[in-house]
């Protein structure tokens, strides 16, 4: 389980931790967290916004980890 999550969260060499992996995990966890919080305060679960608030997430990671895909050590 160690080695598929430290895969997730590293470049291509699979020893750099890169920070746009990172940063959406985090981003998710926040996001769902968030949802339970407002569906346990006001019994609601609005999946549209849901849906809108994790589409805008991964779409926005997924161009930060295009746009430095160049950058990354190569592996060894």
């Amino acid at each position: 389980m160690n080695k598929i999550i430290n895969d997730l969260l590293t470049g291509k060499d699979n020893q750099t931790h890169d920070l746009v992996r990172w940063s959406l995990l985090y981003s998710i966890l926040t996001l769902t967290a968030g949802l339970v919080f407002n569906a346990v305060h006001t019994g609601l679960f609005d999946i549209e916004k849901f849906y809108l608030g994790s589409a805008a997430l991964v779409g926005a990671h997924g161009f930060g980890l295009m746009m430095k895909k160049g950058t990354e050590p190569e592996e060894q």
